[in-house]
């Protein structure tokens, strides 16, 4: 045996942020993203995409809100809702089209998301009030001025200025 002792924890490991008694009110809030996992097929079996996130919000005290915005990849319409993209939109982190986002470089990203109170009904938070993110917030955009070109302005040579000040 050697002469160093080993110890291995029995601690469940516990997410960043401080544990909530009371929501946060309905409002916007700036938030840092603190874990993301790659999207995996909703549990629903509705053919969906899932994006596990967990937020931190930016308020004393820090709390974090979990949030999990879907898209539908198997809808080819109009009406196809893509909540992933919203979010990548909302922390400036689109990728080009056809590519996949780096799933962990988006840890550290900052936005702006709405919260509100929610009932939850099911799991260990069933009857309890919680915040659930209603969406996230485009950042505004300007879009770049169209370079134009100066007017030319002529000059006869022949004339004199009139209003020389000296």
């Amino acid at each position: 045996m050697s002469d160093y002792a080993y110890y291995k924890s029995t601690a469940p490991e516990r997410e960043p942020g401080v544990i909530r008694t009371e929501p946060l009110p309905d409002g916007d809030y700036d938030f840092s993203v603190i874990r993301v996992d790659e999207p995996r097929l909703a549990s629903s079996g509705s053919g969906n995409l899932v994006l596990k996130l967990t937020i931190q919000i930016e308020v004393e005290g820090k709390p974090w809100v979990y949030a999990n915005p879907y898209a539908e990849p198997w809808r080819d319409s109009p009406d196809r809702k893509d909540r992933i993209g919203e979010f990548l939109c909302a922390i400036d982190r689109e990728p080009e089209e056809g590519e996949e986002p780096d799933w962990q470089a988006l840890v550290g990203a900052k936005g702006r998301c709405r919260l509100k109170k929610v009932l939850k009904t099911i799991g260990v938070m069933a009857g309890r009030e919680d915040n659930e993110v209603a969406f996230f917030h485009r950042p505004k955009r300007i879009a770049k001025p169209q370079a134009t070109k100066p007017e030319e302005v002529t000059v006869p040579e022949d004339d004199e200025p009139l209003d020389v000040p000296f």
